[in-house]
């Protein structure tokens, strides 16, 4: 009976990771040498490869006879018939055949298959130089046959066809601009933060009012359009890449331009936008964020991070871009006098922003309101019992699985914070606050035995109180996967009681997280 199901194992295993495969692999002793040879191989052309950006090829088709084939880059070219140096090569990689554990055995030993599937696809990484252009791989493919290798060089094997990459935002500085009427004044260029430069602008509305200079992407009025009143403008702008012919399209908008045309000069407030304004409506990219639970407590497993009520004192100065927001809240306690409480670490993971987008001509932060209640410290080191930190990557994906599996950055210390009484705030000062009352715990007779004397600031109580904490984004203007994170970790291992006083867990809470770019008066 084991060995049917082991059999069966190895079967589901082989269906499993080979059921798209269209051949099976297999050693046949009576295969002679012209049989095995590689030959034949042959790649589909990659769709929409940009500049700079990650690439990846489908799965080749080549004629080995049946043999599990291994793949090889040996060299690359570019149209010139240049040879690619390793700026280049370094990002290139090819796949190959891998051992998989499919089970164990009746004796407890590791079941084994070749996993093919991904064998001989190409990925070049993300960041890669590649411009535009055709670039041409040399690919040796090798398999064994009786103990002898035999391997084909394949000259060219795989095109790649590199489109320029589009632009994904457009800038003019200020955002909100004027034209006075017979001044003949001009707008800024406009900029790109990103893309080929290789581009000209054209009007995808207003031609009647407006004209635009195809190289800089200057804006002025057209001769004779000269509106009786003030009168504001927010043209659709097209953009196309000289080299392929390639157009991506802005339209109308504040984020973009306005312009206010007018007889006399007006003055213009610098603007703001609000570039990511998540609402917590629901756990998923789209409103914002994704939790990751890796260690529940005391709570129901369907409880970390429950929706609730936005924070109230943040509603004074909540964007109008941020509507029918939420808070998340977390309770990892379990209620009740000399309740068993156990440890709890959770993540949550705001969705990544292009901050590169906004790296010219503004000031860039991020805005987060964080509330804690009903939080008590250890009593055995007057540690507060949970504690939230506020992280940062430039490595983190949508595609990953495990935040652990990118780098973080603590931030919470160089935060702006500012605690809520309820209607105002208080006096701004630098750090995250720690958390709670701030009061001296006496560990075995003595506060000085507190390991978090040094922490606690007594002006700074924020029990059952929000805090608005501001973080400064300079740092991190230029990076295309920026990623805000808050980490719910306890101070404690194995389990602790609550007495009524110490060891309580408590709440955190997190809303009106929001991004914003300013304009710079320089």
């Amino acid at each position: 009976m084991k060995q049917w199901k082991i059999i069966f194992i190895c079967f589901w295993a082989l269906s499993l990771l080979y059921g798209c495969t269209d051949d099976t692999f297999i050693d046949d002793q009576k295969l002679s040498s012209s049989d095995v040879t590689p030959r034949n191989l042959v790649y589909a052309e990659v769709v929409n490869a940009r500049e700079n950006g990650l690439i990846k090829s489908g799965l080749p088709t080549v004629e080995t006879g049946g043999l599990i084939p291994t793949f090889e880059i040996v060299g690359g070219t570019n149209a010139e018939g240049q040879q690619l140096s390793d700026a280049y090569m370094s990002y290139v990689e090819i796949a190959n055949p891998v051992m998989v554990e499919v089970g164990k055995d009746s004796e407890g030993n590791p079941i084994e298959v070749i996993n093919y599937r991904h064998a001989g696809t190409i990925t070049i990484a993300a960041g890669n130089p590649f411009d535009y252009g055709d670039y041409y791989f040399d690919i040796k493919v090798t398999v064994v046959h009786q103990g002898e290798e035999y391997s084909t060089l394949f000259p060219k094997a795989f095109k790649l066809k590199v489109q320029p990459l589009l632009p994904s935002a457009l800038i003019y500085i200020p955002m909100a601009q004027n034209l006075v009427i017979g001044s003949g004044k001009k707008t800024t260029k406009a900029y790109m933060p990103s893309g080929n430069p290789n581009v000209t602008f054209s009007l995808g509305s207003d031609t009647d009012k407006l004209e635009i200079d195809a190289n800089t992407g200057a804006i002025w009025l057209k001769q004779g359009y000269a509106p009786s009143e003030q009168v504001s403008l927010t043209p659709t702008i097209i953009v196309t890449n000289t080299l392929n012919g390639e157009e991506a399209v802005f339209h109308g908008s504040t984020d973009i331009i306005t312009i206010v045309v007018s007889s006399t000069p007006v003055d213009l407030p610098l603007q703001e936008k609000y570039f990511f304004t998540p609402t917590f409506a629901a756990e998923n990219w789209n409103d914002g964020y994704i939790k990751f639970v890796k260690e529940v407590g005391s709570q129901p497993s369907y409880k970390p991070w429950d929706r609730q009520a936005a924070a109230a004192p943040a509603a004074s100065e909540r964007p109008a871009a941020l509507k029918n927001n939420y808070s998340i809240m977390n309770n990892p306690t379990l209620s009740g006098s000399n309740s068993i409480q156990k440890p709890h670490l959770s993540w949550v993971v705001m969705t990544p922003q292009k901050l590169s987008d906004y790296n010219y001509g503004f000031a860039l932060s991020a805005t987060m309101w964080i509330g804690n209640e009903y939080l008590t410290y250890l009593s055995a080191s007057g540690l507060i019992t949970t504690q939230v930190k506020i992280m940062v990557s430039t490595n983190f994906t949508r595609t990953m699985s495990d935040p652990d599996l990118a780098t973080w950055v603590d931030v919470s210390d160089r935060v702006k914070a500012q605690i809520s009484n309820g209607t105002t705030l208080g006096t701004e000062f630098t750090g995250l606050p720690y958390p709670g009352t701030n009061v001296l715990v006496s560990v075995n007779g003595s506060t000085q035995n507190d390991q978090a004397k040094d922490l606690k600031d007594s002006s700074k109580n924020n029990d059952k109180k929000w805090i608005k904490c501001v973080l400064d984004l300079e740092e991190w203007k230029n990076e295309d996967e920026f990623t805000l994170a808050f980490v719910h970790f306890s101070n404690f291992t194995g389990t602790v009681t609550f007495d009524g006083k110490y060891n309580r867990p408590g709440r955190y809470k997190i809303s009106d997280v929001y991004y914003k770019a300013t304009e710079r008066s320089e």
